[in-house]
């Protein structure tokens, strides 16, 4: 099990240098990544032109669907993208074409095969929404594919009532202990959450589902001051009274 406590036992200094000592001695430096996950397979080009043509529709919104995306609530912001255009013609799909075998397209767990209007709104609703991913910046293919392979999974999850009532708990407890620390500290670096403390969920959930699915018991965070209250006191059980 987890152990989710504050923890101020000093940690060797071999532990913070030895991730960086690699065979061309330059800081930083890592061994390209090998990842085990299956990808996205490729399509054969003569095997269906359709099909092939839908996978270089499905490439484009992967590499340029964020420039369409729906991520700034002013308005201020183009919501257009030149080489983005939903005109199926120009990308010679075949219009009467009535499902299409999802292998090796899209990465969507609850159907095996979706007409083209339908991998068109998936595909709206995973890039051009109000989050985005931007993927054609990443020069190893294989990570570009299993990175959009986990984006297009998680279109399809949501969360139950009981986890956004406890989200919902959690955000307030965050943002009620930093709205005090402003009352009543106002001049003192407070390291608070101003937004950051959105985060919490995700942590919450990632430390839950280590020890788990992971048997992981003990955990190191590094983290910027920001935040850093919200994170002893709400998820880590530290004591806020001791604090002050």
């Amino acid at each position: 099990m987890l152990n989710l406590k504050y923890c101020r036992k000093a940690v060797s200094r071999g532990v913070f240098y030895r991730g960086y000592k690699a065979k061309t001695n330059r800081f930083g430096y890592k061994d390209a990544t090998v990842l085990t996950d299956d990808v996205t397979p490729e399509v054969d080009k003569e095997s269906s032109s359709d099909k092939y043509n839908v996978v270089q529709l499905v490439s484009k919104y992967r590499d340029y669907g964020h420039k369409k995306a729906f991520i700034d609530p002013l308005k201020q912001l183009p919501q257009f993208s030149e080489e983005l255009d939903n005109d199926i013609s120009l990308h010679n799909i075949a219009e009467n074409m009535e499902q299409i075998n999802l292998s090796g397209v899209l990465n969507v767990s609850s159907q095996e095969t979706a007409s083209l209007s339908e991998i068109i709104e998936c595909l709206e609703k995973t890039y051009c929404g109000h989050l985005s991913v931007e993927l054609n910046h990443i020069s190893n293919e294989q990570e570009k594919l299993w990175i959009a392979r986990k984006v297009e999974e998680s279109t399809q999850f949501s969360f139950s009532a009981e986890e956004k009532k406890h989200f919902a708990t959690l955000l307030m407890k965050a943002k009620t202990f930093d709205d005090f620390l402003a009352k009543k500290f106002p001049t003192f670096k407070r390291y608070c959450g101003a937004g950051a403390e959105s985060a919490l969920p995700f942590v919450e959930e990632l430390f839950s589902q280590a020890s788990a699915e992971y048997g992981i018991e003990d955990v190191v965070v590094g983290m910027a001051h920001r935040g850093k209250l919200e994170l002893l006191t709400c998820i880590l059980g530290f004591p806020p009274a001791k604090i002050f």
